[in-house]
């Protein structure tokens, strides 16, 4: 069987290279690549998954080509060259782009889910009942759909990705089985799937969450539980319903500020066949049968061959050497940055937790959402810190602010703030969240943050004209009003 290894110099044929400039690789597996390529004629950016052909399954790849675009991102070209099956895709913007950038609101999260079972109804409608349900794999063409991507194509089944995998999907291990039985076990395991995606994101925005919709989220992904909700036209009904009642009643916008979100940090489940899984068990008592039997002739060797005592020296006896206890090393001393998480600590006052810190220099990052601090008082003392995450307190006062001048990053939103002056000491700000805050109505300090890069005034008693201002003042940042 052919694989792919690193060390083997990257290259497209001629026959790519003609239509094709390759640009980079996203991902390296010894049994396909991901990389990302640029169309000569149409300047266009496109995704090229290289296949070995001992892996490529041409069935899927066939069936995949009867499907409706609207809401799949499914192959444009594919080409058979050496070996080796190169597939086209058009690149799309992502979930991940989207929540970075643009951020989302509830209807457009329930939009999702919506999108989501149409894409699953199309591929049980043409029996290819397999999809992977996770950030990672959703996109938004340039109609405005959210469309499912990554379909797999080889021939081992990828059942899923972990949290969104439905329990009942974790030990199947086929490709089509019985069409009625499949299709039916298929559409639950996406029920699952679908209520467990956007339960996570609701989540990340506590205004999302309401009573009504968690229900309606537990039923689609319960705890170890088959989904109550019977099938995807029925769920799908539901969460138009949802849709209905919320595109114009709530302006919040889930929008991410962290690198590396957690969210984003997941890994397909790859399930080998079981073969393999006898092999490996096979061999995993052969170590053990061959380490045991070395030992045993180890033992054997040295109550025949060896003393019973061994011999000590005189000199050895009159001056022992006794080797130096290493002195304990202290963990701040490589300078290494940390972080602090007390998010929902019942915490009243930073002091409390900086006289629990040796070095407070040493702090780079707090997230102290869902709490009940109503002042910064002693957040000077952090002066490395870059990262300050205050949502949801009760915080009236930020002049402490002022002393952080390493400050990067600034969410104090859903607080009792009326006076930002003090941001105006903050030279290195470049993203600031102080919404819903109703009482703050004066930002002109604002425009003297020239590394500000985005900006959220939503809920805050901030006019239309002084947003026109600042936007003229501030051309390069982006603004939510």
């Amino acid at each position: 069987m052919f694989i792919f290894q690193k060390k083997d110099a990257f290259c497209l044929p001629k026959e790519i290279t003609n239509e094709y400039k390759f640009q980079k690789i996203l991902y390296f597996y010894r049994s396909y690549i991901i990389c990302q390529v640029t169309c000569l004629s149409t300047h266009s950016d496109c995704i090229l998954k290289i296949y070995t052909s001992d892996t490529f399954s041409k069935k899927k790849y066939f069936v995949q080509t009867k499907l409706d675009n609207t809401n799949l991102i499914l192959p444009i070209k594919h080409l058979h060259l050496r070996k080796k099956d190169y597939i086209f895709y058009l690149k799309e913007r992502t979930l991940k782009d989207i929540l970075y950038t643009q951020g989302m609101s509830l209807s457009d999260i329930l939009s999702l889910g919506i999108d989501l079972i149409d894409a699953i109804c199309e591929l049980s409608e043409h029996n290819f009942f397999e999809a992977d349900i996770s950030p990672n794999n959703i996109y938004r063409n340039d109609n405005g759909h959210f469309c499912l991507g990554d379909l797999n194509l080889q021939k081992q089944k990828v059942p899923g990705t972990p949290p969104y995998l439905c329990l009942e999907n974790k030990s199947s291990n086929s490709f089509i089985h019985n069409k009625t039985h499949t299709k039916k076990t298929f559409e639950k395991q996406m029920i699952y799937s679908i209520g467990k995606l956007l339960d996570t994101l609701c989540r990340l925005q506590k205004n999302f969450y309401t009573n009504d919709l968690q229900t309606l989220l537990k039923n689609a992904a319960p705890d170890n539980k088959i989904p109550e909700i019977s099938s995807l036209r029925e769920f799908k009904s539901l969460l138009h319903s949802h849709y209905l009642a919320h595109i114009n009643s709530d302006k919040s916008l889930l929008l991410l500020h962290r690198d590396n979100h957690p969210l984003f940090q997941l890994k397909t489940l790859h399930i080998p066949k079981s073969v393999h899984t006898k092999r490996t068990i096979f061999l995993f008592f052969l170590v053990i049968i061959s380490c045991i039997f070395f030992l045993f002739t180890l033992h054997n060797y040295h109550s025949t061959y060896l003393p019973e005592k061994p011999i000590i020296t005189s000199k050895v006896l009159q001056t022992p050497v006794i080797s130096p206890r290493p002195s304990p090393t202290n963990k701040n001393s490589n300078n290494k940055t940390m972080e602090i998480n007390i998010q929902k600590q019942n915490i009243y006052s930073l002091s409390s937790v900086k006289s629990s810190i040796s070095s407070a220099g040493a702090i780079t990052c707090i997230y102290a959402g869902d709490n009940p601090c109503k002042n910064l008082q002693s957040i000077s003392e952090f002066t490395n810190l870059q990262e300050l995450y205050m949502n949801n307190n009760q915080i009236t006062s930020i002049s402490e602010i002022a002393k952080c001048t390493s400050l990067k990053i600034l969410v104090l939103s859903y607080n009792k703030i009326s006076d930002i002056s003090a941001l105006k000491e903050l030279p290195l700000l470049e993203y600031l969240d102080i919404s819903s805050n109703p009482d703050i109505n004066k930002i002109d300090i604002l425009s003297d943050l020239a590394s500000l890069k985005f900006l959220n005034i939503s809920n805050t008693n901030i006019t239309k004209k002084q947003y026109r201002q600042l936007k003229n003042k501030l051309p390069d940042c982006d603004i939510i009003y």
